[in-house]
């Protein structure tokens, strides 16, 4: 994902995911938001079922409108929220490593440190 792509970014976290579990909803939010800075845009935590529909739904209110959307949750959550934008060019999608291996977020060059990968955006 190339961030310069897309003016603000709308996050969709699992709140189940492990670094939410562990340091509480507010606090990961928080520190996301402070290292977005004015690109942030909207942030919701929907349970780990709902991220397909939560992804569905913002792609067919936002796709095309240089807003990005960041995925934040483990490998599982990164899987499923691909799954429903693969091969699509109208939007930019970023993750975030909330999870306990975090496999896909390293792969793809991010610190297993969510509060590091959301300063990589810059």
């Amino acid at each position: 994902m190339h961030s310069a792509n897309a003016e603000s970014f709308d996050f969709i976290i699992n709140r189940r995911a492990g670094e939410v579990l562990k340091r509480g909803e507010e606090k990961v939010r928080e520190e996301i938001l402070s290292r977005f800075g004015a690109r942030a845009g909207t942030f919701s935590y929907v349970e780990g079922g709902d991220v397909a529909s939560a992804v569905r739904d913002w792609a067919e209110k936002n796709a095309g409108q240089n807003r990005g959307l960041v995925i934040g949750g483990g490998d599982g959550t990164l899987v499923t929220a691909a799954e429903q934008v693969l091969g699509r060019e109208d939007i930019v999608f970023g993750v975030l490593p909330l999870g306990t291996q975090n496999m896909i977020a390293r792969q793809l060059g991010f610190s297993p440190d969510y509060t590091v990968a959301a300063g990589q955006y810059k």
